[in-house]
């Protein structure tokens, strides 16, 4: 696991790099709103939306079915913290 990475106001960050179950855990040291993307090795290979994401609280954000490789982008709306599993 990777710790918290800072990630810039209306800046496409990728948070998370590896395989997935179809799903990401999210954390944010403040609440903010994010939008997401997903590209992965199996369909759907782009999924994308929106989210808020309260403080300090574990978010589940579904996305997909599961994939080998797989590349979660954030792009929150003020600049935060935060952390993928």
């Amino acid at each position: 696991m990777v710790g918290y990475k800072t990630c810039p106001a209306n800046v496409w960050t990728s948070l998370w790099v590896g395989p997935t179950w179809g799903f990401t855990i999210v954390y944010a040291e403040t609440a903010v709103t994010i939008k997401w993307r997903r590209y992965a090795s199996t369909m759907p290979f782009y999924n994308s939306g929106e989210k808020l994401i309260p403080a300090n609280t574990a978010t589940i954000i579904p996305h997909g079915g599961p994939a080998s490789v797989l590349s979660f982008d954030v792009k929150p709306q003020v600049t935060t913290r935060m952390l993928a599993r």
